[in-house]
């Protein structure tokens, strides 16, 4: 999802949410008493600062019990299922916040799973399905980052900017290589989650101690595609002890003077999460490199005529003269949006060109163009979540979507339950199970399409598994009748499947619940070429319950 939320929550919305989670022990970390300490002395109506009410909500993760669920997008690690712990007056609590029982708080949650879990979310009951399809609403427009980042975690994105940042063993070129190249390869490159360091690695801090080519990491991160998670401590400059993977795992200070709210990497953080939060070009925007070298960056965001341009020298002692730049910009002056934090400045554009410029050692400058793009023309940033059966809720992000907007999945109206300018809710309709195109129309006027996935029904995770031997850049996939394996087509068919136990291949699957359906297991190569398994389809029968995994025999090629 985008980093972009619908609101800044209020001290009273807050109070009300931490009241919550001390009451169903959501959090066992103190993060529910420690919070309700915060905001004892905070005016009633006032909205905290987002830098401070982030770094109020930090925990220590590893002490919450987690099985194959974690919540890394939101504030709140929330339901979990088959924890005969959880006491159950803690799932009456979230059903109540769920159905809309509590109006003042308005909490959505929303879940990340772990990789090895491939149909986690259809293996949820009603009440955490409802969880996984909703958007937190009371949360800032940056993500805090405790717990794990798998499944939608971009690790590209952590290896290039540990190497660009960190060691300096690529270039800056090469990093915005990356950027445009995974902008390419990801369907969903808004929701990939990107990091510099977390629970599972070394502090980024400990690779790199320079301020200035760290504070320029941060930076880069906060302006990013993808949906930014700050691990608790970066903005103090939190070091581990060694470089194993532990070892950053250590106890953070919060209170003064110890706890600083002036650094530069707290003030860096704050200034662009709120940047984010109102120039929808961060959120949803496409990159492009405008300009790079060995230890220059220069980039640009997009979404429609809202625009960013970040310029990044990491070198901390080294200047460099950019040239003047073609841009889409207006002519005009932008001034730096984070107020010379990073010793930027002010620069202007004439005639479609950004003026020639000079990095000092460590600057980075964040230019914003940020119009409004009207109501009467609906866009769509991002959606939540991006598959689900009939009759889950989806939550649609853009600009231009209030009024009486019409909802399509392919062509397939959906029942639209709330409509803004900035969201919609609406309920996925009973249309043909696959890949299909969301659109919003308003009037004459239609939006950008969205991919989603609608399923069949109910999800459950069978794990195929087959004895196949294969040459070298072959690889075993599986294909079958239903849309969730390809309906037939190798192209549509699973992903590839794993083989640590070579020659044997297995992979989790998501499939229809109670479903009789066909399959057969196909090899390919990196070219393409497709070899079927001979003999008869093979037939499976999925389980009646959407809870819990089968696993096929091991079966044999055919």
């Amino acid at each position: 999802m985008s980093c972009r939320w619908p609101l800044i929550p209020t001290t009273q919305e807050l109070r009300d949410l931490a009241k919550l989670v001390t009451a169903v022990e959501l959090l066992r970390a103190g993060f529910g008493r420690r919070l309700e300490e915060w905001l004892a002395d905070a005016p009633v109506n006032e909205t905290p600062d987002l830098g401070t009410f982030l770094y109020a909500v930090v925990m220590a993760e590893d002490q919450i019990q987690m099985r194959r669920i974690k919540s890394i997008e939101g504030l709140v690690y929330g339901y979990m299922y088959e924890n005969e712990e959880w006491d159950p007056a803690a799932r009456v609590a979230l059903s109540a916040v769920v159905r809309g029982d509590e109006p003042a708080l308005g909490v959505r949650i929303s879940f990340e799973w772990h990789d090895e879990i491939a149909a986690c979310r259809e293996e949820l009951d009603d009440l955490a399905v409802r969880l996984y399809d909703a958007m937190i609403r009371i949360a800032p427009a940056a993500v805090v980052h405790t717990g794990s980042t798998h499944c939608r975690s971009s690790f590209e994105y952590f290896r290039a900017s540990t190497n660009a940042f960190g060691n300096f063993s690529e270039t800056m070129a090469q990093f915005g290589a990356m950027l445009t190249q995974t902008s390419t390869d990801y369907i969903y490159e808004s929701q990939a989650i990107t990091f510099l360091d977390n629970h599972d690695v070394t502090r980024f801090r400990y690779i790199q101690p320079n301020d200035k080519p760290f504070h320029a990491a941060i930076a880069t991160l906060m302006t990013a595609r993808g949906t930014p998670n700050i691990y608790y401590g970066t903005e103090q400059y939190m070091s581990s002890a060694n470089s194993s993977d532990i070892a950053g795992r250590g106890f953070m200070q919060v209170a003064a003077p110890a706890f600083s709210q002036t650094t530069a990497a707290y003030t860096t953080i704050k200034k662009l999460a709120a940047l984010r939060a109102s120039n929808d070009a961060l959120a949803y925007g496409e990159t492009s490199i405008l300009y790079s070298n060995n230890d220059v960056l220069v980039f640009s965001r997009k979404f429609y005529d809202k625009q960013v341009v970040v310029a990044v020298n990491r070198q901390p002692a080294v200047s460099y003269t950019v040239p003047a730049l073609v841009t889409s910009l207006p002519a005009g002056t932008y001034t730096d949006q984070l107020t010379g934090t990073l010793l930027g400045a002010s620069n202007t554009v004439a005639s479609g060109q950004l003026a020639s410029f000079t990095l000092s050692g460590g600057e980075v400058d964040v230019w914003s163009y940020n119009p409004s793009l009207g109501t009467t023309i609906p866009r769509i940033g991002d959606v939540v979540s991006t598959a689900g059966r009939a009759g889950n809720r989806v939550y649609i992000y853009g600009t231009g979507l209030g009024g009486t907007p019409t909802v399509k999945f392919g062509t397939t109206t959906a029942t639209v339950v709330s409509a803004a300018d900035t969201a919609i809710e609406a309920t996925v309709p009973a249309a043909p199970p696959g890949i299909l195109n969301i659109t919003v129309a308003k009037g004459a006027n239609t939006s950008n399409t969205f991919r989603y996935e609608v399923l069949s029904d109910d999800q459950v995770q069978v794990n195929f598994k087959v004895n196949a031997s294969t040459v070298v850049g072959q690889n075993v996939y599986v294909v079958g009748s239903i849309p969730e394996l390809g309906s037939w087509d190798p192209a549509k068919a699973s992903e590839a499947m794993m083989n640590p136990n070579y020659p044997v291949w297995f992979l989790p699957v998501s499939v229809p619940k109670n479903t009789t359906f066909q399959f057969k297991f196909i090899k390919k190569d990196g070219a393409g070429n497709v070899i079927w398994e001979g003999g008869s389809n093979r037939s499976f029968t999925s389980p009646s319950s959407s809870t819990g995994t089968v696993d096929t025999a091991v079966l044999s090629w055919q």
